[in-house]
């Protein structure tokens, strides 16, 4: 039983082993590309406990108009752009203190959503988290605003000389 038991362990660590060089680049990696049984996906998607929302808002007429907030308002020029997931990286995990990628993302979606109205004298960009409860419990309305920046339109256009 001994022996058994030291052949499966030493099975083990080899294919581990190869797994790990493989990983890294190794032989293991060419044969999964090669038959196509590589996994370059998550297996299992976690739902987020505080997910994050953007929100764009102009003021028009002194009100705050929703123009760009995640799954709820779409907008036809900023939408599919804030969800790749190479922009997405700049609000979804952006710090409470922003960063100089958050600051320079808000003033460039704030001049999509400027320019797209008129009317509007502002905007504000924000990333808004929620929190996610257990299907069973009832919904948690509770939202903290992290991240906002108000652009004035003269200030922010005049930026770029539109």
């Amino acid at each position: 039983m001994d022996n058994a038991r030291a052949l499966v362990i030493t099975v083990v660590l080899l294919v581990h082993g190869a797994l790990a060089v493989g990983i890294g680049g190794g032989p293991v990696r060419a044969v999964l590309r090669w038959t196509g049984t590589g996994q370059s996906w998550a297996m299992f998607a976690v739902p987020d406990r505080t997910p994050r929302t953007l929100e764009i808002h102009a003021e028009v007429d002194g009100d705050w108009v929703p123009v760009f907030v995640k799954n709820v308002v779409d907008h036809p020029v900023i939408g599919p752009r804030v969800r790749d997931r190479r922009i997405r990286a700049l609000y979804d995990s952006a710090p409470e203190s922003g960063s100089p990628g958050w600051w320079n993302f808000s003033r460039w979606v704030g001049r999509l959503a400027l320019q797209g109205d008129p009317r509007a004298t502002r905007v504000r960009v924000r990333v808004v988290e929620g929190v996610t409860t257990d299907p069973w419990l009832p919904a948690d309305p509770t939202a903290t605003v992290l991240l906002e920046r108000i652009h004035g339109r003269a200030a922010l256009l005049a930026e770029d000389g539109l």
